[in-house]
């Protein structure tokens, strides 16, 4: 899924939610896309995993730009992998082990 297409359903979908739910949702989401691309590249050392992250956290840039420009939401550059690391720290390390 692009930028786009998570900025849309940031838009338009859990209208019940706030934006920060609706946002860890995305970001949760991004992350999921992880397993999908391992799979499909046959990934398996840190390297190729540091390299889906890499587009992964673009990718979320990206949207991170989109929300802020919608809703002035003050969302950090790399907001994504801030939450990797906050919410999965273990698995962070281990992809990064020196830090990004």
């Amino acid at each position: 899924m692009k930028a786009k297409d998570y900025f849309n359903r940031y838009l338009n979908d859990y209208q019940d939610k706030t934006k920060e739910w609706k946002i860890i949702k995305i970001f949760r989401d991004i992350f999921c896309e992880a397993e999908e691309i391992a799979k499909k590249r046959g990934a398996v050392t840190d390297t190729a995993y540091q390299s889906i992250f890499k587009e992964l956290n673009a990718k979320a840039n990206a949207f991170c730009r989109m929300v802020n420009e919608k809703d002035d939401m003050g969302l950090k550059q790399d907001a994504f992998m801030i939450f990797v690391e906050s919410e999965n720290p273990k698995f962070y390390k281990a992809v990064y082990p020196n830090g990004m």
